[in-house]
Parts: structure tokens; sequence; C-alpha cells
């Protein structure tokens, strides 16, 4: 981003001092010249292209710099992205007050900015190495993978969100977690509905294709699918009767290969 704006701002250095240069050259025509408009003409057409040049080097250049900087490893970038997540949390918080409902928008840690370094500082050092971005969302796996989500899905989850709430409350964050997650080892699938207000965003599962097969005998893409598909959302993206089923409030919940339904169990954060 810095290389393409100091670029940007050498072409302009570059068109203010031919701007300069024309009006000084105008200014002192020798003696034999006789018309100013006509030395101005040849003067505008030789400059001509270097000015488009110019200018279109400007404009790129600018639009590739707005275009770098929400994405790009800077402090100015991650403030932009910092300030976009905080921003949209505020309007999915502000809409679920209000009873609008459009899934998962923004942070799931509340005050994500304030407790970040003390949540970092838990992260084991190897993946600490391989995150890349900015989001609570990466933070809270990483934090999972930290304390064993490969060996021990709901004990992981559990300690991810027992830190988080310690670490909220020490920094007087109000209702730190909020958190829908769904994890999978390729056997089942691990569903996670919790906030530390105990109100969560909504979550479902869908139901075995089987069943859902012998429900509804008219809908053709139905037989297409696999039968071990199961879909996990945030919100029902269909109205089919039957197909989606949602996931209780404040529990961990198992969906085993081969089985039709969701086994919850009630989850309890766990201290670090």
């Amino acid at each position: 981003m810095r290389l393409t704006l100091g670029a940007a701002f050498a072409c302009l250095i570059v068109a203010i001092v031919l701007v300069v240069l024309r009006r000084y050259s105008l200014d002192h025509l020798p003696p034999q010249v006789q018309s100013e408009p006509a030395a101005a003409a040849v003067f505008d057409t030789l400059l001509n292209f270097p000015k488009v040049s110019l200018r279109t080097a400007i404009v790129l250049g600018v639009l590739i710099a707005l275009g770098a900087c929400p994405v790009g490893p800077g402090r100015l970038p991650r403030a932009v992205r910092g300030t976009s997540d905080r921003t949209a949390d505020s309007a999915a918080r502000w809409a679920y007050g209000h009873h609008v409902r459009t899934g998962r928008v923004g942070s799931e840690i509340t005050d994500f900015h304030r407790i970040r370094r003390d949540l970092a500082l838990a992260v084991d050092p190897e993946l600490f190495l391989e995150m890349e971005g900015s989001t609570d969302s990466e933070m809270m796996f990483c934090l999972a993978l930290t304390f064993g989500l490969e060996q021990d899905p709901p004990s992981a989850v559990a300690r991810m969100a027992g830190l988080v709430e310690r670490t909220g409350c020490e920094h007087g964050v109000k209702s730190p977690l909020h958190m829908t997650v769904a994890v999978t080892d390729g056997q089942q699938i691990g569903a996670f509905r919790y906030s530390t207000a105990a109100a969560s965003g909504s979550l479902y599962y869908s139901t075995q294709v089987e069943t859902l097969r012998a429900l509804h005998t008219d809908v053709a893409f139905l037989r297409d699918v696999s039968d071990e598909t199961r879909l996990i959302v945030s919100e029902p993206l269909s109205d089919l009767p039957g197909v989606w089923n949602e996931v209780p409030e404040t529990t961990y919940s198992a969906l085993m290969r081969g089985s039709d339904g969701l086994f919850p169990f009630p989850f309890i954060p766990q201290l670090v």
C-alpha cells in the first residue's frame, strides 16, 4: 500500500511540475513568438500523452491502495478491519434486540479489542505463528485447538469459553461471549450454542436425508444428495416441514454418523 501511494504521490508531483513549467514557459516566450495561444496549443499537444499517463497512474495507485487497505497486514488495515467488526457487531446486537434475525453478524466476543491481547497470550506459540487475521472467531478456534480440540472437542470448547468469560469479566466486559459453533472430525458434528447472557443466536441442524425422502417424496433434489448429508445453519434455508431442527440453548449437541437425532448435553464453560 505504501509503495502504490508513494508512486501516486510522485506522479502527482510530476504533474504539478508540468503545470508550473507550462505557465512559466508561456510567460517567458521569446520575442520572435508572436502568438501565445499557438504556443500554448503546441505545448499542450506535446504534453498531452504524459499528462494522461500521469493521471492514470495516480488514479490506479489510489485505487490499489484503497483495495489493499482492508486486507493488508499493516496497522491501518488492522484498524479498518477492527472498526468494521465492531460496527457489524453493534448492528447485530441492535437487530437481535429488535427481534431481527439474520444469522451471525460480527463478533462473538464482546469488546474483543479490549481483551484480545490477554487471549492471545493463552494461544499455543506454534499456533500463534499461524494466525493471519484479527477476528475473534480465529482467536476462539486457536484457543480451542490449544486446549485439545482435536482430542476432546466438548472439553476444549468449554475451556475456551471459560477463558473468554473470565478474561472479559476481569476487564469489566458485560456478557463477554455469544457463540454458535460447529466442529467436525468427519465422523460426527459437534454443535455448540451458548452465550453468557443465555441469549444466543439461533442454530439448526438438518434431518437425516433418508427421513426427509420419506417425508417429501416429490422433492427431486433429495434423491441426488448423499445419505450422509447434514447441514448446520444459523437460519433455516427453506420452509419445508420437518427439515430443520433447532439446537437447544446452552447445550453441546453431538450429531452422529448414521443417526437421525441430535444428542444434547448441558454446556458449562470450564475455568482454565
